[in-house]
């Protein structure tokens, strides 16, 4: 009694040592989320990479055109001037300058020019109309399409460079090109875009050699392509297709929308100000830390309460917020953002009629009133700190009633004064703080140094540096630079303190494991669960998985998977097969804590923890079973390589989210359930797993069957009602039912137990009717006459004449469709869906040609295709896969991962060839299944699904079974 006693204490004591270190787990992780969600895209300043920040920082976007009387335009940029303006965006018309081609009129820009010239102000423009003489002939109704020639535009960015150079500091190439009607009336085209970047930088080069070349001006979007593109996206993309070397600064749009200044989500779906860092993100991933961005346009819109124009798209603030967050917007950008070196965050007075939201964003309001932004403005350059980064300016600095003396406030914990390259030997004496030691400097260093730092590090706030000099400080210092260098206590903090508490309870825990038989424990759990009939326990689990899966709040889908987890883990049999019975339901999807994850996968990771658990408890990993052929060998080698392939291929891809992501679903977890199934050591697993994929199958079939009458469960397309089921598309519920209606058929004509006929029979009835209603051509035509030959032949004997005959028949039976309007496309290689997938295949074949080695990355044929679309194809821009399954292999991960393909479908053919008549029946369905899959595999989707690749290792793994037809379910123990 003593020692059950101790070993309860023990258990309850090692459960609550697991809770309390689960406890620590999740609040230093808390802590740690929050400390990198306060920091994100925040940097020092200290780095000697960034770009140095223009001075002034802020500035307007203007439309001086619009100015008509000199007078009024003299008055405008007096007031510009006086308010502390010097850099201005403005938009240039190549229509209106050049509407004839070679017949250009230049008096409005050269008076504008002179006026600015006089004032010392500079302007970064931008040209992003075309005249219609240089748009495409469908495009001459939309002046923002790009030109038909991009070398125009680059001629005309050239004189314009050569003639306004002296007031023109920078040159912003074209204006929002990832959004509609900005790239004309097509889809965007970041390769278009690129190459008007390579004809346009050259030629402001050459003529204006001392200028910025300004990219992107992107509209912030969260679409995924067609007429509307991510920023994020269309950055990625222009990187990729070789932009970086063709411009010195990104532009991008700084709009708050319906959040304040310090909405610190960073999210590709989520638009708000913090959006900047996603940018910012994407030049470091490139290695572009010196690229300065540049904020050309951006802010809060305030429209007036009784506003009757259009509807702001960005949404609308009072006044008072406006003001409020752009004033706090200045403040995180001048304090966490030194790489953003420059910001227009408002209008001065736009070319817009009077109805148009862009009021909302000016300093002045169509009758010259100040607006609540102008206030703001005027604050903030007002301000004389020198904030984190680089300052290549001594503008800052504050001259006293003493000549020899100047002052200096900088906000951060460091300074450092950047020394003149030309300056008389001499010597400053700094200060920082008034009751801090001063410091001597001489000048020039006799180290070297490009910067020199000024006192020790000081706390985060605003301080006061003097310094002493004989000489004018301008003559010796060329600027400042300021770092903000805040603390990592906030991350070591709960790291330390979570690390110090896991050991301790770790500790205790192993004391108490070390006195608890929990091994022994567990093993008489198990026997206990097991005395339970099979059916009930198999019940169980998969009414856990159906209620993850079905049910809608968190609390549920918690407590079902909870449960689900249990009942793997005490039968790790029952989870293996429960993982092959999802995997028709792949698209139904477990939704907890804004998660989403496919019951498929879930049901295979539930699996491999099963067996890792029991791993545990026996002290013995799982062992594949000895190969019966050399094709198994064959096989296994096939599948190691395809896992090995996508690593090499992921770890290398442009796309790396979308790569793992592919990785984990189509390659690694496949084999691990490959893996499960060859060591598995019931011999009653392998054999049941072809038949849970008939269970899946037909309740996939059973639901695309109940949702046809239903709009929600078709789609209509070349006049016909395609059935989806749970997927998205007809094709796929197709190419998963082709898959399993041999396996069905097998069972049904040749099972040894009349009840099992009857069974399979009603299977093979709802598969091959969902089948027929998603009217996929290719497993009509291929796949399904395919597989039925094949079944045939390897049953043997009459029934390769029957089958042969069978499948020659169904091709006559279709003939009378060929008329329909969704059929009769196939013969037409001129257009429709042949001439598409001809034209889709060349593309492939070239994107191979450029990436034979490693591939373009795990699902990276999405975002490469439109590099390689061929003329007449472009109605399709956005396919995911090449339509053909080596293409589709070798475009993804190489020629590496196309030989372990080969390798894996010769080790399988190499089994079917193998099998004998009096075989397991499901060997021969799975057999023929394949070669359905393979057959339309040649023109459509073969593997990179999950489902698909899923389905691939649970056949070849089936093919291996050599036992006869499988008996009672209740004996697996």
């Amino acid at each position: 009694m003593a020692s059950t006693k101790g070993q309860i204490s023990s258990l309850g004591r090692a459960l609550s040592l697991l809770a309390a270190i689960a406890l620590v787990i999740v609040l230093a992780n808390d802590d740690v989320q929050s400390y990198l969600w306060h920091t994100r895209g925040v940097e020092s300043g200290a780095s000697s990479e960034l770009a140095p920040l223009q001075t002034p920082r802020l500035s307007i976007n203007t439309s001086l055109q619009a100015y008509e009387r000199p007078e009024e335009l003299a008055a405008v940029l007096d007031e510009i001037r006086a308010l502390g303006f010097r850099l201005l965006r403005q938009r240039v018309s190549w229509s209106a300058i050049e509407p004839v081609r070679g017949e250009a009129t230049w008096d409005t820009w050269d008076h504008i020019a002179a006026e600015l010239a006089s004032r010392d102000l500079q302007l970064l423009v931008y040209v992003a109309d075309v005249p219609e003489w240089a748009r495409r002939e469908w495009e001459r109704d939309n002046p923002w399409a790009p030109p038909a020639d991009p070398s125009d535009y680059g001629r005309f960015m050239g004189v314009l460079s050569k003639r306004y150079g002296h007031v023109v500091a920078a040159y912003q190439i074209w204006d929002e090109p990832n959004i509609h009607p900005h790239w004309g009336d097509g889809t965007v085209d970041p390769a278009g875009y690129v190459e008007l970047l390579r004809k346009a930088t050259p030629a402001i080069r050459a003529a204006d050699p001392g200028a910025l070349v300004v990219a992107g001006g992107l509209a912030p979007n969260v679409e995924s392509g067609g007429r509307n593109l991510s920023d994020v996206r269309y950055l990625q993309e222009m990187h990729r297709l070789g932009a970086a070397p063709h411009y010195d600064v990104l532009g991008i749009r700084a709009f708050g929308f319906w959040s304040g200044p310090y909405d610190r989500r960073v999210d590709p779906d989520v638009l708000n100000f913090s959006r900047a860092i996603l940018l910012r993100e994407e030049l470091l991933r490139r290695g572009l830390e010196a690229r300065p961005i540049w904020a050309i346009d951006g802010g809060w819109c305030a429209l007036p309460p009784d506003w009757s124009g259009q509807v702001s798209p960005s949404g609308s603030d009072t006044p008072l917020v406006q003001r409020q967050r752009l004033a706090l917007a200045i403040d995180r950008m001048r304090q966490e953002w030194p790489w953003l070196t420059w910001a227009a965050l408002a209008h001065w007075q736009p070319d817009a009629p009077p109805d148009d939201p862009q009021w909302g964003y000016a300093l002045l309001d169509p009758g010259g009133d100040q607006q609540a932004a102008y206030g703001t403005l005027s604050e903030a350059l007002s301000q004389d700190i020198v904030y984190p980064g680089i300052t290549r300016s001594v503008r800052a600095v504050r001259p006293t009633q003493n000549p020899e003396l100047a002052d200096l406030t900088f906000w951060g914990t460091r300074l450092w004064i950047l020394p003149s390259d030309e300056v008389s030997p001499h010597t400053i004496t700094a200060r920082v703080d008034v009751q801090r030691t001063a410091q001597e400097i001489s000048l020039p260093d006799p180290s070297g140094l490009a910067r020199i730092a000024i006192g020790r590090p000081v706390p985060l706030e605003s301080h006061s540096a003097r310094f002493e000099s004989q000489a004018p400080l301008s003559e010796a210092v060329d600027g400042f630079q300021v770092a903000a260098e805040r603390p990592a206590w906030g991350l070591i903090k709960p790291l330390l303190l979570g690390f110090t508490a896991i050991l301790a309870l770790a500790i205790l825990l192993w004391h108490d494991l070390k006195a608890l038989c929990w091994r022994q424990a567990w093993k008489l759990t198990r026997r206990v669960w097991r005395s339970v009939p099979a059916s009930a326990r198999a019940l169980v689990l998969l009414l856990a998985l159906a209620g993850a899966g079905l049910l809608g709040s968190d609390g549920p889908v918690i407590l079902c998977l909870g449960m689900a987890v249990l009942a793997a883990a005490l039968d790790p049999h029952h989870a293996l097969l429960a993982a092959v019975l999802a995997i028709p339901l792949a698209p139904v999807a477990v939704k907890v804590n804004g998660l989403q994850f496919s019951i498929a996968e879930v049901a295979v990771l539930l699996a491999i923890g099963s067996y890792l658990w029991d791993a545990l408890i026996e002290k013995r990993l799982p062992m594949p079973r000895s190969p019966q052929t050399k094709w198994q060998i064959v096989a296994d080698l096939g599948v190691i390589g395809l896992v090995v392939a996508g690593l090499l291929s992921a770890s290398l891809a442009e796309y790396q989210h979308v790569a793992w992501r592919e990785m984990r679903l189509c390659l690694l977890e496949p084999a691990l359930l490959y893996y499960l199934l060859r060591a598995s050591d019931d011999p009653l697993t392998g054999q049941l797993a072809a038949p849970s994929l008939l269970v899946g199958g037909a309740l996939t079939a059973i639901y695309a069957l109940a949702r046809y009458p239903l709009d929600k469960g078709v789609i209509e397309a070349e006049g016909v009602r395609r059935a989806l089921g749970f997927y998205g598309s007809p094709n796929n519920l197709a190419l998963m039912a082709e898959r399993l209606v041999p396996v069905a058929l097998a069972g049904a004509l040749w099972s040894h137990v009349r009840a099992r006929r009857i069974a399979y029979a009603l299977v093979t009835m709802v598969l091959l009717a969902a089948l027929a209603l998603t009217f996929s051509k290719g497993a009509l035509l291929l796949g399904l006459p395919f597989g039925m030959i094949a079944l045939g032949y390897l049953r043997g004997g009459r029934w390769r004449i029957a089958w042969a005959l069978v499948a020659v028949g169904a091709l006559l039976l279709a003939i009378p469709l060929l008329g329909s309007q969704r059929l009769a496309s196939i013969t037409d290689l001129t257009q429709g869906t042949a001439f598409l997938r001809v034209q889709l295949w060349r593309s492939a074949i070239d994107m191979i040609g450029d990436h034979p080695w490693f591939g373009v990355g795990p699902d990276g044929f999405l975002y490469y295709y439109g590099d390689y679309i061929r003329a007449g194809a472009e109605v399709e821009p956005w396919l995911s896969h090449p339509h053909n399954l080596f293409l589709a292999v070798w475009t993804r991960l190489g020629l590496s991962g196309l030989l372990a393909m080969l390798t894996l479908l010769t080790g399988a053919a190499g089994m079917i060839l193998g099998l004998k008549r009096k075989e397991a029946v499901t060997a021969i369905g799975v057999a023929a299944g394949l070669v359905a899959a393979t057959a339309h595999g040649m023109v459509d989707s073969f593997y990179f699904v999950p489902e698909l690749a899923l389905w691939l290792m649970v056949a070849v793994s089936s093919l291996s079974i050599r036992e006869a037809e499988v008996v009672r379910v209740d004996r697996i123990a």
